[in-house]
């Protein structure tokens, strides 16, 4: 089993011309989307659709820009896996996962639990400046409570594969980081950011994996490369990110082996 892996493509950031051309583009029958294409529903509707015309399967999971700054984050999931449910060759992974040969593929946006800004500042500074800063506090509680609900929601799907004898690999993606390691920030952006970079509560689910079936963890969200293996799991973030942040123009789909 292989595919494709691409995030944070933010294609509202960058010239049109500049974005991506999917023909050809491919190095495998699948692409994994870890979230953040763009910051409107519509425009990652067509740009999945698009993609999906390049692959057998897409697998995606919603970034926090796809929601922009709007409440109700799971009625909007529900809304848009309802609208892709007519391409056969598109699965969301929004309370839903899809087996492909002997490989379970489970996911989830993951959200922010604001614990990944310690020792730095903690959780209550981390609140406290964002509210400061104009972010609204009925958004970072529905936010809260969404990780905490999709971290149990993964749980559940790593519990169920991991006992299932026709699963021999799972593979787990989400848009935010798993790990504190993996958090990032740009080198002007406030310590208090950190705290929306991961969920610490994802990292539950590796407690169901006890028959290690748990091969690769795909995240986004950080904006920059991760290719590491840690306790037998390799965990792989391949952003594309912006334009001001000098990435550059090259940027390809990984290919990941499992």
């Amino acid at each position: 089993m292989h595919f494709d892996l691409v995030s944070d493509l933010h294609e509202n950031f960058w010239p049109p011309e500049q974005n991506l051309k999917w023909e050809g583009l491919g190095t495998s029958l699948v692409a994994v989307v870890a979230g953040d294409i763009s910051t409107d529903w519509n425009y990652s509707y067509n740009k999945l659709v698009e993609i999906s015309q390049h692959y057998r399967h897409v697998i995606f999971v919603d970034g926090n820009h796809e929601h922009g700054f709007q409440p109700y984050l799971h009625k909007h999931c529900a809304e848009f896996q309802e609208r892709l449910s007519v391409h056969d060759n598109i699965t969301f992974l929004y309370k839903s996962c899809i087996v492909l040969d002997d490989t379970a593929f489970v996911g989830c946006n993951g959200w922010w639990t604001y614990d990944f800004c310690n020792p730095e500042i903690s959780n209550f500074e981390c609140w406290d400046f964002l509210v400061s800063q104009n972010y609204n506090e009925e958004k970072l509680s529905e936010i809260l409570a969404v990780a905490k609900l999709e971290a149990k929601m993964l749980y559940s799907q790593v519990e169920r594969f991991n006992d299932d004898p026709r699963i021999n690999n799972i593979v787990v993606i989400t848009h935010t980081a798993p790990l504190q390691r993996f958090r990032y920030l740009t080198p002007n952006m406030h310590a208090a950011h950190y705290g929306r970079t991961g969920n610490s509560l994802l990292q539950t689910s590796l407690f169901a994996n006890t028959n290690k079936k748990i091969k690769t963890w795909c995240f986004g969200h950080c904006h920059h490369e991760v290719d590491e293996v840690i306790d037998d799991i390799r965990y792989v973030c391949h952003p594309r990110g912006r334009v001001e942040e000098g990435i550059g123009n090259i940027y390809f789909p990984k290919l990941i082996k499992i």
